[in-house]
């Protein structure tokens, strides 16, 4: 399948769900809004008092909700549905004929929700099946030209970012892939069910849920990283605009917090500000009621391991280290974030690999503290920086105050794509 014929059937794809969708919900607000004229009707005092307490309180209300204010307006006991064996209200005969449509009507909305969800899950089959497709397609098509690569470093970084303002990791060669050990894996078989009474909270609950099930189990603050192993669970590009606009759905509704913060002194080709940026994320209080409730105990995130530490005005320099720990686990380190030791003082992360082991200090100007402290019981320091300028600085400062050996990074050359799959900058 090309390129193109993958695109216009997907595009089908979406556009006749989000038809169907819009149908389903046209068709519920008619039905909400025959059942608040009901209401009206029978209770006009009670409804205005209602709304003038919250104006769309009736817009909100949950089947059993309805039965309930019916009950106890007509001041006769409801059962727990619509069936025929529940008390009847006492009503008017024409308040009767139009309940027992209503009750026909909802009967329709529920057999339509029915199909319109069993309809959505065969688009997604289909639409992993054309993924693995093209999938397919380009491994054959790099298979028969050994040695070559789909695009350059930079032009992965400019013209095919799909968020200006992040650019994007370009593929590198021989770059490792996330390490086996480290912190634990998400499950990749199905989600428990979704208690009923988070239900309104979730529109998407097995692509939303898994979202906030890796977050709870790896502890992952850097966005694009929990995106990518959601990517892969989901076989998508990581870059898919649709991923960044189910954070924004979940920050909305206070599921997750997020920040985009700027790498200062880097230049970010289309973002606001001319900076690159990145974003990090955490579990809102919600989240955490939810997956108490499947009995999850949620792992601190980096972000807030380092906020308690380093405290909440620090969360530029905690994006930075969060970036620092998700290159490092894409070349096969182990990271502990604010790991405890005492020399160096205070490192941001350690980073383990075979016998390496590396304890960092993420800094954007000389430290305050002597390179003394910052050294590790062998003497070396290993630093990471936004951009090159403050690295060579830094580097330059360390040598001078006598450092003897030691390694260096910065942002600005792992975001780029220019650093060939190597953490290191340099050594010394």
């Amino acid at each position: 399948m090309t390129d193109g014929a993958f695109d216009r059937t997907w595009a089908q794809l979406l556009d006749a769900e989000q038809a169907l969708r819009a149908l389903a919900e046209a068709q519920l607000r008619e039905y909400v809004s025959l059942l608040e004229q009901l209401a009206l009707s029978l209770a006009p005092a009670e409804v205005d008092a209602r709304k003038r307490e919250d104006p769309a309180c009736f817009k909100r209300l949950t089947a059993a909700e309805w039965l309930a204010f019916f009950g106890a307006v007509t001041r006769r006991p409801v059962g727990a549905g619509w069936a025929p064996e529940c008390a009847e209200p006492a009503l008017a005969p024409g308040d009767h004929e139009e309940l027992t449509r209503l009750r026909r009507d909802l009967a329709v909305v529920q057999a339509e929700n029915n199909r319109l969800r069993d309809l959505t899950q065969q688009l997604r089959q289909e639409k992993t099946a054309l993924t693995a497709s093209l999938k397919e397609k380009e491994r054959a098509e790099r298979a028969a030209a050994p040695g070559t690569r789909t695009r350059s470093a930079s032009a992965s970084v400019g013209a095919t970012e799909a968020d200006p303002t992040e650019p994007a990791e370009p593929q590198k060669t021989g770059r490792p892939g996330p390490p086996s050990g480290g912190a634990a894996s998400p499950p990749q078989a199905g989600l428990p069910p979704l208690p009923a009474k988070y239900a309104r909270l979730f529109d998407n609950w097995p692509v939303q849920g898994q979202v906030l099930m890796i977050m709870a189990t790896t502890g992952w603050s850097l966005r694009q990283a929990v995106m990518r192993r959601l990517a892969e669970q989901l076989g998508v590009n990581e870059r898919d605009k649709s991923l960044r606009l189910l954070f924004t759905t979940l920050e909305e509704r206070k599921l997750v917090q997020q920040r985009s913060e700027a790498v200062d002194g880097t230049v970010g080709a289309g973002a606001a500000d001319g900076q690159v940026r990145i974003a990090i994320v955490r579990l809102g209080e919600p989240a955490g009621r939810v997956l108490a409730e499947l009995g999850i105990r949620p792992v601190a995130s980096e972000w807030e391991r380092l906020e308690v530490r380093d405290g909440p005005d620090q969360v530029k320099r905690i994006a930075w280290i969060c970036a620092f720990a998700d290159h490092a686990r894409q070349r096969g380190y182990t990271v502990e974030v604010c790991p405890q030791t005492e020399r160096p003082a205070r490192p941001d992360l350690l980073l383990a690999r075979g016998d390496e082991r590396a304890y960092v200090c993420v800094r954007e100007a000389e430290p305050a503290i002597s390179w003394a402290e910052l050294a590790d019981g062998d003497g070396a320091v290993a630093l990471g920086a936004p951009t090159r300028q403050v690295r060579n600085d830094l580097v330059a400062a360390a040598k001078a105050a006598g450092v003897s050996h030691g390694r260096a990074t910065d942002l600005e050359l792992l975001l780029s794509g220019e650093d060939r799959g190597a953490l290191w900058a340099e050594s010394w």
